[in-house]
């Protein structure tokens, strides 16, 4: 099932209207309007994640691949926004890992 559909099936089994997800995950009604029009719409993560949470959805029900609705540069973004609030150490630890993850 595609993204589109599954938010909007979720919405209305909770009851909500756009404008109450909206408030809730912090974005606009035209916004969540549009991901439930537009199967070609790719939210970012913070807002799948907060769609997920307020729908009572697994992340990963939203996330799959069929879906494709969390673009690389996305996840890369948030990776990288992680990565960078670790110390000195704790960054090099990750780095190393990541490169061994990368071998395999």
């Amino acid at each position: 099932m595609e993204l589109s559909k599954k938010i909007k099936e979720a919405r209305k089994k909770k009851r909500l209207t756009l404008d109450e997800l909206a408030k809730a995950v912090e974005s606009s009604k035209s916004y969540i309007w549009q991901l439930e029009k537009d199967p070609e719409k790719r939210p970012s993560f913070d807002i799948i994640t907060k769609i997920a949470k307020v729908l009572e959805l697994p992340l990963d029900y939203l996330a799959d691949e069929d879906s494709m609705m969390i673009s690389k540069d996305a996840r890369n973004n948030r990776l990288l926004k992680l990565f960078n609030e670790l110390d000195r150490e704790s960054g090099d630890i990750v780095e190393a890992l990541i490169k061994q993850l990368i071998k395999k």
